[in-house]
């Protein structure tokens, strides 16, 4: 990390200083840009790194990669207090990545495909980072290119190597340690054990491959449920179901085994069986569902019948007699004890519930007479035990593992159905195991979906989809076990989508601490090839006509002549430009870049007779909202008391305040100006005046306001009245023609002859809301 911090403090004094100076210096002078070439020219940040692109067809040889620079924060130091680290490049592991990587130096190879998307501002990824490092890996660190693959024998050592107890013994102790650093989050040890499942298995199928032979578990056919939970072929199973009920039956009957038809009735419980010979019967009826006896649903006319508490219970223990014994013995070679004595213990807390399937009922009562409901559940369950006693542990049990071996070994002699292999030693494949082929094809799948059905296939891909398994998706676990398998990168160049479908074209490179150790840092550049900087560079022409076509036509028709042209207006401008063309109207703060291209075209069409508008219409809308501020104003005004004069006060600023509304309502929302009313006034110069009249008129309506609410409030102030909340101040007020009532109403609406109040009379023409 030392040579890196050298390197940047070195880029920061020097190189900084000098590009600062050159940043201005190199165009007055003349010059390409402020880099010095290979040529001995000078030129750009783009020229420098056209001279390491490597042809798409060849393997790439330097990358790029977007990064920052961050200040670190000051930490006390034991011996110097505070030490500050200063500025760090962001250049390295990242070991919170979020992107379902390894953890890991992420770049682009420098090809023509790449070059073209930085020159277009068109990379998927961090091109807005504010620097460019160059660099390129030493000719030591060992490198996969997707261009070239993975050879199948290199391909089966990875694997190898990946699934070996070397690498469980490794990853467990780094797991260990890591579970010391961040205790408290949920895992303990067990968590971390269970972790390692997926290598554990593969390396146990690797040596079953190479030395014990190996058994199919995918069946040719459909299976039932009982298949699928054993993992066992279809015509296998069947067979080994048979066989351990005819064993079991032997040891039932003795040395005469009943023929294989034989069906013990449905009131079996009543016919004074043996507790083996009622066994036979629910083994036969727990495989095989069409002989389901019709105790065991309430109808079967249904599709999914209801079943009764026996059915369930025996179901149950059918369950673990298949998942714990005969598929670990039929798949790993051995019963899996353990598991299924605990899944015997839970079974047995759980009939013993009271509310385990109470609901259920049989169409046969076995009941005893005079047997209690309670007696009889209990007798059920005592009947259970015994079965799943045995079915676990007792004759059944090894009845099914006699048989089991007994179909396995014949079938290693015979090979009838073809699902044995026997042991390979070294001349396996890779794709021979089935968990490098479910490996690869959810890695085809994943890849096909992300990439819109595009695939290539290549062994690294396949091999960094077994790595993320193994490290289960871990970044920081992922780069460890590449780094241990001897990858220091991997390079995309065929542009595959592997390491991420958003950046098919990409490159990473591993490293525990230094990335010197692997890669060489050949030059930063701060980045102004950033995707905001280059559509700026491509808008600097069209934004400059666009605001000189506005600073032109303002000044030609803008009745102050020192109105400003800023980009708020700009902006304004655009975006009411654009809601006019989508039938809307309002008016923003912000618009980009598309939309001001489209203004800028609108402009020149109709420049003149859009701004007219537009400048009415801000001036219109600008003026509600000071009319609003104006009412609120005026409403603190008036005294708090309920009183007449103070209800009069109210309603006219409410009147006031709506005719006024009304009326600029039209001047910001609708007033447009056509085409010939705009050549009419361009060719008799008389558009500035028509926008200053406009202005004028909504200037009177704002004054008509102000004076009838300055009016108004002076009044309620003078003379605020009584509180009518008070009860002595109560009083009928007498309506009517002859009354007081009706003096004030003339002379508040018509011509009296007497001193008006400043109330709206919407007779008269200077409140006529209607415009024309």
């Amino acid at each position: 990390m030392k040579l890196l911090l050298e390197s940047w403090r070195e880029f920061l004094t020097e190189e900084n200083d000098k590009l600062s100076e050159m940043a201005t210096a190199w165009k007055e002078r003349g010059l390409a840009g402020p880099y010095k070439l290979e040529s001995g020219e000078m030129g750009s940040t783009l020229e420098v790194l056209k001279q390491y692109v490597t042809p798409d067809n060849e393997k790439p040889t330097h990358f790029i990669h977007f990064g920052g620079v961050g200040h670190r924060d000051t930490h006390p130091d034991s011996k110097i207090g505070e030490l500050d680290r200063g500025p760090q490049f962001k250049f390295g592991i990242n070991p919170r990545s979020n992107y379902n990587t390894p953890a890991g130096i992420y770049s682009f190879p420098l090809s023509d495909e790449i070059y073209r998307q930085l020159e277009m501002g068109s990379l998927p990824f961090a091109q807005d980072e504010p620097f460019i490092l160059l660099f390129k890996p030493k000719e030591t660190l060992p490198i996969i290119y997707t261009s070239e693959d993975i050879p199948d024998d290199e391909y089966k050592d990875y694997i190898e190597d990946l699934f070996s107890q070397d690498m469980i013994d490794a990853e467990l102790k780094g797991r260990m340690k890591t579970l010391k650093v961040t205790s408290g989050r949920g895992w303990d040890e067990e968590d971390v054990k269970d972790s390692l499942e997926f290598i554990e298995k593969g390396k146990k199928e690797i040596e079953e491959l190479s030395t014990k032979g190996t058994w199919a578990t995918k069946s040719r056919n459909s299976t039932s449920r009982w298949e699928k939970l054993a993992n066992i072929p279809q015509q296998f199973f069947g067979k080994i179901v048979n066989r351990a009920i005819r064993i079991y039956a032997k040891k039932a009957y003795g040395a005469s085994a009943p023929p294989p038809e034989f069906i013990i009735p449905p009131y079996y419980q009543k016919a004074g069986l043996t507790d083996k010979e009622i066994n036979i019967q629910h083994l036969r009826n727990i495989f095989d569902n069409s002989k389901r006896p019709v105790e065991w649903a309430e109808t079967m006319s249904q599709a999914s019948p209801p079943r009764t508490i026996e059915a369930m219970m025996y179901d149950r223990a059918g369950a673990i007699l298949i998942q714990d014994i005969v598929g670990p013995l039929y798949r790993d070679g051995e019963p899996n004890w353990e598991e299924a004595a605990r899944n015997y213990v839970q079974e047995l807390k759980l009939v013993k519930n009271p509310k385990y399937n109470r609901t259920h009922h049989s169409n046969i009562n076995f009941q005893e007479e005079g047997e209690s409901d309670e007696d009889y559940y209990l007798r059920l369950i005592d009947q259970f035990q015994d079965f799943l006693t045995s079915a676990v542990t007792g004759d059944i049990a090894f009845s099914f593992v006699e048989a089991t071996e007994e179909i396995m070994e014949k079938e290693k002699e015979e090979d009838e159905f073809g699902f044995y292999t026997p042991p390979l030693g070294d001349e396996w494949h890779a794709r021979d195991l089935e968990f490098v082929r479910k490996s690869e094809a959810s890695a085809k799948s994943y890849v096909t979906d992300s990439m819109r059905g595009e695939f290539k296939e290549t062994n690294s891909g396949y091999l960094w989809n077994l790595t993320r398994e193994a490290a289960n998706g871990n970044a920081v676990r992922w780069n460890v076990i590449l780094r241990r398998l001897g990858i220091g990168g991997i390079v995309d160049d065929r542009g595959t989508g592997h390491i991420h479908s958003s950046e098919p074209e990409q490159a990473v490179f591993f490293s525990k601490a230094d990335p010197e150790k692997n890669i060489e840092l050949i030059k930063v550049f701060p980045n102004t090839h950033t995707k905001k900087k280059i559509k700026r560079r491509r808008m600097t022409g069209p934004l400059q006509d666009l605001r000189n076509l506005i600073k032109r036509i303002t000044a030609d028709i803008h009745p102050n002549p020192k109105f400003k042209v800023d980009q708020n207006l700009i902006d304004g401008v655009t975006t009411y430009i654009t809601n006019l063309n989508l039938d809307k109207f309002f008016f923003s703060d912000a618009a980009d870049e598309g939309e001001k291209l489209e203004a800028l075209k609108e402009l020149k069409d109709a420049g003149y007779r859009i701004l007219h508008d537009y400048f009415v219409r801000s001036y219109a809308l600008g003026s509600v909202k000071e009319l609003d501020i104006l009412a609120d104003e005026f409403y603190d005004q008036i005294p708090k008391i309920n009183s007449k004069q103070t209800h009069t006060t109210r309603r006219e600023l409410g009147h006031a305040l709506g005719t006024a509304r009304n009326q600029l309502k039209f001047w910001y929302r609708d007033f447009a100006t056509t085409d010939q009313e705009a050549d009419k006034m361009l060719a008799g110069n008389t558009m500035r005046a028509s926008i200053a009249e406009k202005f004028a008129k909504i200037d009177e309506y704002m004054r008509d306001f102000k004076e009838i609410a300055a009016d108004s409030i002076e009044t309620a102030l003078s003379d605020p009245g009584e509180d009518e909340n008070k009860p002595s101040t109560w009083k009928d007020v007498e309506q009517g023609p002859g009354t007081e009532w009706e003096s004030k109403m003339a002379d508040l609406f018509e011509d009296t002859g007497k001193k008006k109040t400043k109330s709206p009379n919407y007779l008269g023409r200077k409140w006529d809301w209607i415009v024309e």
